[in-house]
């Protein structure tokens, strides 16, 4: 499962990170934080700006197979091809 902070800048350093106990010296992930930069093993992902609102690609390819009838088209690949801005988790993956 993921959460998604709105508004949060990506922390540089695990030191400006403002998930859990920001005195703690230990990170969410109980390793010990860094000063200069964040851990490799670090659970935050940063996503991108701008994006468009984030759907299901495969419930949409569903949705288009099960209306489109003949040989799929241009649409389709298009839907295939577009750019994943957060991936997939659970048991669909």
């Amino acid at each position: 499962m993921s959460v998604i902070v709105k508004n949060m800048e990506m922390p540089i350093t695990c030191r400006e990170c403002v998930i859990g106990n920001p005195k703690a010296k230990t990170c969410i992930i109980g390793k010990p934080k860094m000063n200069t930069k964040r851990r490799d093993d670090c659970p935050l992902v940063d996503v991108k700006e701008p994006h468009g609102d984030l759907v299901d690609r495969d419930a949409l390819i569903a949705e288009y197979d099960h209306q489109h009838k003949g040989p799929a088209g241009g649409a389709r690949k298009i839907m295939e091809m577009a750019p994943t801005v957060i991936e997939a988790e659970g048991s669909e993956t």
